[in-house]
Order: C-alpha cells, then sequence, then structure tokens
C-alpha cells in the first residue's frame, strides 16, 4: 500500500468514527477517576500508533534535551490538562510541589501576553526541568505532533532568524483526524472542550481539587485559558 493509500485509509470516516465511539467511551466511564485520564490517553495511544504504521519519509532531527520548540504556545485538549494535573500530583511532593509552583508562576508572569509577545520572548514551557519534559510520556498531542527534519531550521527560528521549519505533514495531519475525533466524543459525551493554553488550562486544573469533576459535570472550568483568547482581537 502507498503512503497516500495507508494514509487515506487510516483516516477514513470510518476510522475516525471508531475512534470518537471510543473516546466517547471512556469520557463517559461508570468509574469517573479514569475518563479525562483514560481518553487523553487513548488520544495519545491513536495518534503514536497511526505515526508509527504510516511509511516512514524523512528522518526527525529531534532528540532528548533539543527543546526549541518548548518555547512555544501549545493548546490542549481539556482531558489532556487534567491528565497533566493528575501527573504533575502523582510526582514525590517536593517535586510535585515545585512543578506546580513554576506552572503557576508562568501562568501569571504571561497572562497578559498574545501568541506573539510569548515568541518575541521565547517564553519557555515550565514544565521544562533541566532542559527536559518533566512529563514526557502524557505530552499533549500538540507536542507530539509538531516535529522537525532540521534542527538547524529550528535554531534559527528561535533566534528569531528567517526560517521555515520542516515539520512532517503526515504528523499536522494525523494530529488534525484525532482532534476531529476528540471534539465529537466531547459532543457525545456532553463534557466541555475546546483548545486551551496548556499552562494557563494546566494552572487553572492544579489550582483546585475540584476541576476535573466540576468539568465532568458540565463547567467548563478551563474557559479562562482558551486557546482563542491569545490571538490577536
Amino acid at each position: 500500500m502507498t503512503a497516500p493509500d495507508a494514509f487515506a485509509t487510516a483516516t477514513s470516516a470510518a476510522a475516525l468514527g471508531k475512534l470518537a465511539r471510543q473516546l466517547a467511551g471512556f469520557l463517559t466511564a461508570a468509574r469517573a477517576d479514569t475518563r479525562a485520564p483514560y481518553a487523553a490517553r487513548a488520544l495519545h495511544r491513536a495518534f503514536d500508533t497511526l505515526a508509527a504504521r504510516l511509511p516512514p519519509r524523512e528522518p526527525l532531527a529531534c532528540r532528548a534535551g533539543c527543546n526549541y520548540c518548548c518555547h512555544q504556545v501549545v493548546s490542549a485538549r481539556a482531558a489532556e490538562i487534567f491528565l497533566l494535573a493528575r501527573t504533575v500530583r502523582a510526582l514525590p511532593a517536593a517535586e510535585a510541589t515545585a512543578l506546580a509552583g513554576r506552572v503557576a508562576d508562568a501562568a501569571a508572569a504571561t497572562a497578559a501576553m498574545d501568541v506573539a509577545e510569548r515568541h518575541r520572548r521565547n517564553v519557555p514551557c515550565p514544565l521544562l526541568v533541566d532542559g527536559r519534559c518533566a512529563v514526557y510520556a502524557d505530552r499533549p498531542l500538540a507536542c507530539r505532533a509538531f516535529a522537525s527534519h532540521d534542527v538547524e531550521a529550528c535554531r534559527r527560528a528561535f533566534a528569531h532568524e528567517p526560517a521555515t521549519i520542516p515539520v512532517p505533514r503526515t504528523a499536522m495531519a494525523l494530529r488534525a483526524f484525532v482532534t476531529t475525533a476528540a471534539e465529537a466524543a466531547a459532543r457525545s459525551a456532553r463534557v466541555p472542550d475546546d483548545q486551551y493554553e496548556l499552562i494557563g488550562g494546566l494552572a487553572l486544573a492544579l489550582a483546585d481539587p475540584q476541576a476535573e469533576a466540576r468539568w465532568q459535570a458540565g463547567e467548563d472550568v478551563l474557559a479562562p485559558a482558551a486557546a482563542r483568547r491569545l490571538l490577536p482581537r
């Protein structure tokens, strides 16, 4: 099967519907404490599995410790943010407290910034610890999909020099596919969902131990961190 044929099969309407139903099932599970983490991990697993099945093209330049892209504005779904809040809280107490504090400080420092200003300042993700993601296994879909074939292009972009980062188109298309399934699942499960700015949303989730339960009850507790608020008026 050729690459275009494999991609078309993987992202067909039937595949989309199947994934949406699976995610909706997790979001409406009898055990409320499994809903967000299971749905988020199923979303990530679907992306990782599909990406691994498609024929490889150019090799990626991404390596552990390379974090140029960890200075960009990142958006995430509600379930992903609540999964990350659980991941942070599950760390050893001192690490969890320190990381939650870094998230809260970063959210406060960037609250009044739009995307352009954050880009100019190269604001680092507070989840970076010693240059590496402290929650890598549960990183959001946006972080999984964004990659580069050329680290030098990433360096130039980070230094605000003219550069076009050669991102893998298939990965971005797969992100759109699984995001569409996630949106359909949220509508079916009747839970609020949107694209939320990661750090602002995570700060809200960590600050309120009842945030996840309130979200499951239908309250859009992450609304103040809606990613569209960062766009120019």
